[in-house]
């Protein structure tokens, strides 16, 4: 609602700064909230490489979808290229180290990679459903302002945010399958109990 206010105030280079706030108290609460940790004697030492290689994959796919929109997807291809290359290489990367960003045992868990692979459908369907509504409520078929148009998500948004903390809760109890089934309105994928 701030954003569209902003927008329609001719102010919206200060959206960038919005989150400034909102970080500086997720940070403090994330140290109020720490509990007696037993960390190792020794740290896992940061791994550049596989960190490098995750950024050359992201950002050079990133450009490639920007700009390929733009401009046409053949002129890109070379950044696609790129992408794919990175992936190979932290592949590569990932499987030979003794300390990988990301556990490969992890990757064996059916569990967690249908998990991860379902929230990410769900939220691309809901992040792509929000953005061209906006859109749509601004365009001249409906012709809200920014401001008004943000008004709408209000509702959709609080019904999220408390969910989200009560099925959170619930599904620690007792597994995410009946909340996966009743959420999208479907069945759960196979390999989530």
């Amino acid at each position: 609602i701030l954003g569209g206010w902003m927008i329609d105030h001719d102010l919206w280079r200060w959206i960038f700064f919005m989150n400034l706030p909102a970080a500086a108290i997720a940070i403090g609460m994330a140290f109020a909230g720490r509990g007696d940790e037993h960390l190792p004697e020794v740290p896992r030492p940061v791994q550049w490489s596989g960190a490098t290689a995750i950024a050359v994959t992201f950002a050079s796919l990133t450009y490639a979808l920007i700009e390929g929109a733009q401009a046409g997807f053949a002129s890109v291809w070379w950044a696609f290229a790129l992408a794919i290359a990175g992936l190979a290489l932290l592949i590569t990367l990932e499987r030979r180290s003794e300390t990988p960003l990301l556990p490969i045992e992890l990757l064996r868990s059916r569990v967690f990679v249908v998990a991860n692979v379902y929230t990410l459908l769900v939220y691309a369907a809901l992040g792509g459903a929000t953005f061209y509504l906006a859109l749509y409520l601004q365009s001249g078929a409906v012709g809200y302002s920014p401001a008004r148009a943000s008004l709408i998500f209000l509702p959709i948004s609080m019904v999220l945010f408390v969910g989200a903390a009560r099925f959170g809760k619930l599904a620690d109890r007792g597994g995410p399958r009946a909340h996966l089934n009743v959420a999208p309105g479907g069945r759960a994928p196979a390999g989530i109990s």
